[in-house]
């Protein structure tokens, strides 16, 4: 388990996470939104350990940890960019990144041997790693990381612009590691990254956790406090007024027949305005609560100023 307690950056002035706090558990995926790529990759550096912080601690199963000790093997790290390794081949990226953990000799042929086969990338090891698509390159790289089997692993944008396919063989392959208990970090700029994961997710605005908890939690956050959606068939004052006598409606606005109604109520609550709209004679044609998707939640919470794909 992975836990991170009042995590702060600050860079060139400009505070870049702030009093982070959050909770990855072993067998799950957290995935952690936001359109700001120096919180999210900033935070990736800094459990990768290639990056300090200000303020706050990180515990590793209870245990404070410092990422900067550079302890090999607990966290697997997948960078936002795949690096430039000129003509080294699939094996040779493999080989390379076992050598950087001192696994050798017959261990490394059979373990690099096992993580090819499990990837999809069996048959490949001659490819020039430079030349792969994208969507290989993110396996090879997530290869790599499992050579030293880590608890942790930490994927900066790692789902973002891929094709479908490529795209649930990445899950596949991620969904099999959840499974085998590991934490997994993803960021992402845009929700639809995480789609497929049965992730927890986390929202962060300039550097802040906005919003937490699974998808159903987050949904019915901000669901809440979705306003009332009425329409009704002439006598519009008259539902305005059943609305005025409420105290869980906050505000009132009116576009011709249809009624938007701010709303802090229950359920119960709500089928009794309903109700008293039909005893006193309102014509009602429909009656809902508005609803979000998960990424109509995400413009909300980000101010709109994300790109939702």
């Amino acid at each position: 388990m992975l836990e991170i307690r009042g995590l702060t950056k600050i860079e060139e002035n400009k505070r870049i996470i702030g009093d982070l706090t959050m909770i990855v558990e072993d067998g799950s995926i957290y995935g952690i939104a936001g359109g700001q790529s120096e919180a999210l990759t900033g935070l990736c550096r800094i459990l990768a350990g290639l990056a300090d912080w200000d303020e706050g601690k990180i515990y590793v199963d209870s245990q404070e940890w410092d990422p900067q000790k550079k302890e090999k093997g607990i966290v697997g790290y997948v960078p936002a960019v795949f690096g430039s390794y000129g003509d080294m081949t699939v094996e040779e990226y493999m080989e390379y990144y076992a050598g950087l953990y001192n696994i050798s000799g017959e261990e490394s042929s059979t373990r690099q041997r096992q993580l090819l086969e499990w990837s999809g990338l069996s048959g490949r090891q001659e490819d020039p790693a430079d030349a792969l698509k994208m969507a290989d390159k993110r396996t090879l790289a997530l290869a790599a990381c499992c050579l030293t089997d880590p608890g942790i692993f930490v994927l900066d944008d790692f789902m973002t612009g891929l094709q479908t396919g490529d795209r649930e063989k990445l899950v596949s392959l991620l969904l099999k590691l959840r499974d085998r208990g590991k934490a997994i970090i993803i960021t992402t700029r845009v929700l639809g990254g995480l789609r497929g994961l049965n992730a927890v997710i986390g929202i962060i605005q300039e550097g802040k956790m906005l919003l937490q908890g699974t998808i159903e939690e987050i949904i019915g956050q901000i669901s809440r406090a979705n306003p009332l959606e009425l329409v009704v068939e002439g006598k519009s004052e008259e539902a305005v007024a059943v609305l005025k006598d409420e105290p869980s409606v906050t505000s009132i606005s009116i576009e011709g027949d249809r009624i938007l109604a701010g709303f802090e109520g229950n359920q119960e609550q709500q089928v009794e305005i309903l109700q008293n709209m039909v005893s006193r004679g309102v014509p009602v044609v429909s009656f809902q609560r508005r609803k979000s998707d998960l990424e109509t939640i995400f413009w909300k919470v980000t101010n709109g100023k994300e790109e939702v794909v």
